[in-house]
């Protein structure tokens, strides 16, 4: 089985991490791209920073269905 494959042949879950050689912002926008030129078949995603804003904004400009989880 290739790396992220289930044994059914369908893409399981994936880690993403921020590239070392980046620094901060840039190396999250950077992951986060990266990501979403899979493309997912959607996004949830829980609360917190602009950078998570972000990532769910381009997502659904992407037609990517988002759920954003709201804490009380």
């Amino acid at each position: 089985m290739g790396t992220g494959q289930t044994q059914t042949g369908r893409r399981g879950n994936q880690l993403f991490a921020s590239d070392s050689g980046e620094s901060g912002t840039r190396a999250k926008n950077a992951r986060n791209d990266e990501l979403l030129n899979l493309p997912p078949k959607g996004v949830i995603a829980f609360p917190g920073n602009g950078i998570t804003g972000n990532f769910v904004d381009k997502s659904k400009s992407m037609g990517v269905p988002a759920m954003a989880v709201r804490t009380a």
